[in-house]
């Protein structure tokens, strides 16, 4: 090996230790100064209008809705309430928001949907069908 490849070798394993060095001290000095948000629980009240947004009663037979919500992806269809205008969901959600949070009105054949909102812990937010409330 002569002297000029020793020394592009040497120039190269350099720039990889220093490089290596760099990354690991910037990596320390930022880990603690991220938060990870936390999973908390919450409650999300749904109020659900009188009529669809299109003005038409929310079953067909014209009893109370069956309201459920969709929270970041998430669908409580199961926990939905039943022949109620009012309902609330205990749900775990990360940090404080805002949650993307979509209101749907179940049936039998085609659910409705009453809208979306983003809500954030501790307001009260509407979609064109039913008031949110995240507590």
């Amino acid at each position: 090996m002569n002297i000029n490849n020793f020394t592009q070798l040497f120039n190269v394993m350099f720039f990889a230790v220093v490089s290596i060095l760099f990354l690991f001290i910037i990596g320390c000095s930022t880990s603690g100064t991220l938060a990870k948000p936390k999973l908390l629980p919450a409650k999300i009240h749904i109020t659900m209008n009188n009529s669809k947004p299109s003005g038409q009663d929310w079953d067909i037979v014209g009893s109370a809705p069956d309201p459920y919500v969709i929270v970041d992806g998430r669908s409580f269809r199961n926990e939905r309430c039943r022949d109620s205008y009012k309902c609330i969901f205990s749900v775990y959600l990360f940090g404080d928001g805002p949650f993307n949070i979509e209101v749907w009105e179940a049936d039998t054949t085609y659910d409705d949907s009453a809208g979306v909102t983003l809500c954030k812990r501790g307001s009260v937010c509407h979609t064109s069908g039913a008031s949110v409330k995240v507590y």
